[in-house]
């Protein structure tokens, strides 16, 4: 018996070594292995990785992880210090092998010139084949997906004034419905982080990641403080100057897996913002586009069963609104000051009942508001 447990302890001692030995020699490979997978899958990125490593528990940590958009390669789309992909062990109970995601401290910066090239694929950009690459070199399906202190940086026309959220964080669990299958949505999702500098967003809510034809969301929003003054790079593409001006609002979402969309807005308030509208003789026919547009768009809303947009209470507080014609000789602006809007029960469905709103101001800066 002495005799056979100690060939016993040298044979486990032997298969412990040999485990060791493989997976040094496999971790060697690894992350020339992770990179190809990922470059030879996915459509119009590619990829480089600076470590990584697999361990006894089956946990893979990947570092210095670099994804380029092919056609616009500066600057990198994004830059992840730290992946990790475990085994949910917890669930090993109920009969189901899944796995977490865990990436720490990513840092995305997208140009305008990148996200138009993604907008004109003619694949989508969930369809490139990024879910076939990962499991291909960690075949365990995904049941919880964590983001933490994410940095994301949108540059449009002015690259000195970048659109900048920091420290994001973000969480979605049980993406696989292990638990609570029969619930619409039965996935946790939360997110939260700065918007501006001094805003905040959070959103709480569940979703359906495995519904048909298409996942399904119910969550709450909130953003508060979110300095508005940013946007205007984008704004300027369309005429509009923002000067200045704060924004808060609350309220829900719901876009469920057979097509129907519900946004509420709970409450919106918008303060000390001062808006310009800008007309120029170059800017006529685009204006005339978006005009037809908007009309457009707004008469496919209108009353559309299976999408419900309401605000349900709304205030623009000491603002500012004007229009500036530089096509006129000389050119002039017309403004009100002191603006104050204040909306109840905006819908796009007449079964919702009526609206009001009630605008108050000083013309040209004169008169009784």
């Amino acid at each position: 018996m002495i005799r056979f447990l100690k060939w016993l302890a040298l044979t486990a001692l032997v298969m412990v070594l040999l485990a060791m030995g493989g997976l040094m020699v496999v971790n060697r490979q690894l992350p020339a292995l992770i990179e190809r997978q990922l470059n030879e899958q996915v459509e119009g990125y590619s990829f480089t990785v600076g470590q990584a490593t697999l361990s006894p528990s089956l946990l893979l940590e990947i570092q210095q992880l670099t994804m380029i958009q092919t056609d616009h390669p500066d600057p990198p789309v994004a830059v992840i210090p730290r992946w990790v992909l475990s085994i949910q062990w917890s669930q090993i109970f109920s009969g189901m092998l899944v796995s977490d995601y865990l990436v720490s401290r990513p840092i995305l910066h997208i140009t305008l010139p990148q996200a138009k090239q993604e907008l004109q694929e003619v694949v989508p950009i969930q369809e490139k084949g990024w879910r076939e690459a990962v499991y291909s070199f960690y075949p365990v399906k995904i049941n919880e997906f964590k983001i933490e202190d994410a940095d994301v940086t949108y540059v449009d026309q002015d690259a000195s004034k970048p659109l900048h959220v920091t420290h994001l964080n973000l969480l979605a669990g049980n993406i696989r419905n292990i638990r609570s299958p029969n619930d619409a949505y039965p996935s946790d999702l939360t997110l939260d982080g700065h918007i501006f500098g001094s805003g905040r967003i959070q959103m709480q809510g569940h979703a359906n990641f495995l519904a048909e034809p298409h996942a399904g969301i119910k969550a709450d929003l909130a953003l508060e403080h979110v300095a508005l003054e940013p946007l205007l790079p984008v704004t300027a593409r369309y005429n509009v100057q923002i000067r200045g001006g704060v924004l808060s609002a609350e309220g829900q979402l719901e876009y469920s897996a057979e097509g129907e969309t519900r946004a509420t807005l709970k409450r919106l308030t918008i303060e000390n913002v001062r808006v310009d509208y800008v007309h120029t003789a170059q800017t006529t026919a685009q204006e005339t586009q978006v005009g037809h547009a908007a009309v457009k768009t707004a008469t496919t809303l209108q009353n559309k069963p299976e999408t419900l947009i309401r605000i349900d209470q709304g205030a623009l507080k000491n603002s500012e609104f004007g229009f500036i014609n530089e096509a006129a000789k000389p050119p002039y602006r017309v403004f009100v000051s002191n603006a104050a809007l204040h909306l109840e029960n905006i819908s796009n469905h007449l079964s919702e009942g009526s609206a009001l709103v009630r605008l108050t101001g000083a013309f040209m800066g004169t008169g009784t508001r």
